[in-house]
């Protein structure tokens, strides 16, 4: 009915809902465009860490290999390995910050690089 009005009706606009698809539309557009970013983000961040993983040793790579290469939940991990699900949280917050340690030293020696690179232009 709104299309086919000539000309604005307030006492009609009153009655009929608003049209906030428009607007709706905008918020689905930024706020999809910063999930995506974010995503793309966590995707480099977790590629990273695969880069490392051969570094892991032990119980350590098991666990992590079974999370994320067989996609097993924490209790299906317990379970094959005959350990508690609690465990195999310690185990997967272990390698997280392991491979966070390596990766971190890694950009800081691309830093120094980057850094006696710039003191050998001058």
């Amino acid at each position: 009915m709104r299309d086919t009005c000539q000309r604005p009706c307030p006492e009609l606009e009153r009655l009929l809902p608003r049209d906030d698809h428009a607007r709706l539309d905008r918020a689905f557009k930024v706020h999809a465009a910063q999930f995506l970013a974010l995503l793309a983000a966590r995707h480099a961040e977790v590629l990273r860490m695969l880069d490392y993983e051969p570094q892991l040793s032990g119980r350590l790579r098991q666990v992590f290999r079974m999370k994320y290469f067989d996609g097993l939940t924490h209790q299906e991990i317990g379970q094959k390995l005959g350990i508690a699900r609690r465990v195999v949280g310690t185990y997967l917050e272990r390698a997280h910050q392991l491979l966070g340690k390596l990766m971190s030293g890694r950009k800081r020696r691309q830093r120094g690089l980057t850094s006696k690179s710039r003191a050998m232009k001058r």
